[in-house]
């Protein structure tokens, strides 16, 4: 049990390097990462953890690796793109990639549209909208999610591919 407090302490710290080097308040730090403040407060701190999504997030948005972040192995920082945004800083990761890029960016969207649907659901139920006319609303949109899942799976098989024949540009090679 030991060894696990210490991993986790040594990750807050580096967390709180992160935090530091960004030199604005802890709430607006937290809402770069996508985080309520309170969250963000028991991941520094110690009662939650840092996930790996949390991680990629911090990695895009602030630049230090998620690798680091998490085992303190590798480069700190990625230097790379600084002047795009995060969606199109792991679009291009993913263009030059592996499957686990597919799955980080899967992930960021997946969560961003679920909040989404959330959020829709329940301001509908707030603005007097009948339970049910809601929940068809939101079973369109998981409907539209299922698609989205639909394009990833391709973009994965298309991808495997094109590793398995040395492609890197999508074009299939005659050889």
């Amino acid at each position: 049990m030991e060894e696990i407090d210490k991993h986790k302490k040594e990750v807050r710290e580096r967390l709180k390097i992160v935090f530091n080097s960004y030199g604005k308040s802890s709430r607006a730090f937290s809402e770069t990462i996508g985080l309520k403040p309170t969250s963000f407060h028991k991941v520094l701190t110690g009662p939650a953890g840092l996930t790996i999504p949390l991680a990629n997030s911090i990695e895009l948005k602030h630049g230090y690796r998620s690798e680091w972040l998490l085992t303190g192995k590798g480069n700190m920082k990625i230097g790379k793109h600084n002047q795009l945004s995060p969606l199109e800083k792991c679009l291009l990761d993913v263009w030059a990639s592996s499957y686990q890029k597919w799955h980080i960016l899967e992930i960021l969207i997946f969560e961003n549209i679920n909040k989404r649907i959330a959020d829709q659901f329940w301001d509908s139920l707030r603005e007097g909208v009948e339970l049910d006319v809601g929940d068809s609303q939101r079973s369109d949109a998981h409907i539209n999610l299922d698609r989205i899942t639909q394009v990833f799976r391709e973009l994965r098989n298309e991808e495997k591919t094109c590793l398995e024949k040395n492609d890197f540009f999508g074009k299939v090679l005659i050889i």
